[in-house]
């Protein structure tokens, strides 16, 4: 009885992990179906704007808009546009949250040794760069020495407008918000210019006023003969950079917590059954 019980359990475990790995590959391969669909919707800016803004909420009503712009709900959709504007919805640092918790002395000292210090402004000695020129340009004295503002992360909010007739009314804008990866792009990107965006439309603002989508992707058409932009070069190749990628396309980055588990998974299973079984 024992030997026969032994074998059960033996065959459970065996038909477990295959079961679970099994179940792991068709879930895996579902995701990457749905992660490898690419931004191509047919629905435009200019489609959207006419369809779910002030022109549609004039015929009908805004509630109504809104119902039947929901059927909108899943695309994903890449869209051009003009940069209206750009602002930081958030700063976070925890460096410096921690630092305001030290005595003065300690966190100014340790402020110096992590951070950058500030211009010397009024010195002959060497020349500035085109970031520190604008900096010394700034009236307002700074409260420390030395700044952490290269710790800095960000949550921005870019307004986007359609580039034909109509793009002044401010009810036709449509808001996309980006995370701290849009940073070298969004902190340089000239006002005015030609942007290409990725989202997907979901959420309560379809068909609303001011519609605010989450920014999967962004790149800037035309940037690279700016002139802020070349600035921004020439302050990379001073510090020994590579210089940013003109007009590169920036990615959202999501945390790959799918990848983490199935690595887990298949630690677990080379634990119990290797050398005679073993995932890769």
């Amino acid at each position: 009885r024992v030997q026969s019980l032994r074998a059960l359990l033996c065959s459970m475990l065996i038909l477990f992990w295959l079961t679970t790995v099994a179940a792991l590959s068709f879930l895996n391969a579902t995701r990457l179906e749905r992660t490898a669909r690419p931004y191509n919707s047919p629905v435009s800016l200019e489609a959207y704007v006419a369809a779910c803004g002030p022109d549609a909420w004039q015929q009908s009503s805004m509630a109504h808009t809104q119902y039947m712009c929901a059927h909108l709900e899943g695309h994903r959709v890449t869209w051009v546009g003009q940069l209206k504007q750009v602002r930081i919805l958030e700063t976070e640092n925890a460096l410096e949250t921690f630092l305001g918790l030290l005595p003065l002395p300690v966190a100014r000292w340790m402020r110096c040794v992590y951070g950058d210090k500030y211009p010397p402004c009024n010195s002959s000695e060497r020349k500035l760069t085109a970031s520190e020129e604008r900096l010394c340009r700034t009236p307002l004295p700074a409260r420390h020495p030395c700044h952490l503002k290269r710790l800095d992360r960000y949550k921005f909010e870019l307004t986007l407008v359609t580039l034909g007739p109509g793009a002044a009314d401010s009810q036709r804008d449509v808001y996309l918000r980006g995370g701290n990866e849009f940073r070298e792009l969004l902190l340089r990107v000239p006002h005015g210019s030609k942007m290409e965006v990725s989202t997907r439309l979901e959420g309560p603002g379809l068909g609303a006023r001011w519609p605010a989508f989450d920014l999967r992707a962004a790149r800037c058409l035309g940037c690279s003969a700016n002139e802020g932009w070349e600035e921004a070069q020439e302050e990379e190749e001073e510090g020994g950079g590579a210089g940013p990628a003109l007009g590169r396309r920036f990615l959202k980055v999501e945390y790959d917590w799918w990848s983490t588990a199935l690595s887990g998974v298949k630690f677990a299973f080379n634990f119990f059954f290797s050398p005679l079984l073993s995932v890769e």
